[in-house]
């Protein structure tokens, strides 16, 4: 008999422990931080639409400043600055001229996470930036005048990678289109692949 309430306490024993072990890794796995402040590095394809002219493809260099704030277990919101370049050759005149726009960018993302493990985060999102162009230069003359805001939508998904419960590293691939213009020229189409480097406040 006392044999059985040993072994019956030592079993309840060892279930609470389990059991207390389990919520403390649940509080781990769903654990969020409230603040955190990313650099997201993006390299990719750009189409240029201009008007009279048509669609000329390129390349677009980006690098965006967020800051990221909790909404709930599973949603973020991110916004920040950032700087966009398109660079491209067209052919006119049987000339080769070169094309280099600067924007300055302002977007704002809504995240969705979904936690698979302790290490890593599948994440999906759709956001809404501008693009200010405010230097363009064509065949080597740079254009003084001719600065407008260009408004645009944006989808993205891809993993972040927990490196340790400070800095997270993601890999994100991302499709920017520019919807309302301000002016003759517009960013039809953005294929990027962005690298984020993530930092937990």
């Amino acid at each position: 008999m006392k044999k059985s309430i040993l072994t019956t306490l030592l079993l309840a024993s060892n279930f609470i422990m389990l059991a207390q072990e389990g919520e403390n890794n649940t509080k781990q796995l769903t654990e969020v931080h409230s603040t955190a402040f990313a650099i997201k590095t993006k390299l990719g394809f750009s189409q240029l639409e201009i008007d009279d002219y048509g669609i000329i493809n390129g390349n677009s260099t980006q690098i965006d400043f967020a800051v990221l704030s909790k909404i709930n277990k599973h949603l973020d919101i991110d916004y920040g600055l950032g700087y966009n370049e398109f660079n491209t050759n067209y052919f006119s005149d049987n000339k080769s001229n070169p094309i280099k726009n600067k924007y300055l960018r302002i977007p704002v993302n809504l995240i969705y996470k979904s936690q698979f493990s302790n290490q890593l985060i599948f994440n999906t999102g759709v956001g809404l930036f501008g693009n200010y162009l405010f230097k363009s230069n064509v065949s080597n003359v740079t254009n003084q005048k001719d600065h407008y805001m260009n408004m645009g939508v944006s989808v993205f998904s891809g993993i972040v990678i927990k490196v340790d419960p400070k800095v997270n590293f993601g890999i994100m691939i991302e499709g920017q289109s520019e919807c309302f213009k301000g002016n003759k020229q517009i960013l039809k189409q953005t294929s990027l692949i962005s690298i984020n480097f993530i930092y937990l406040l």
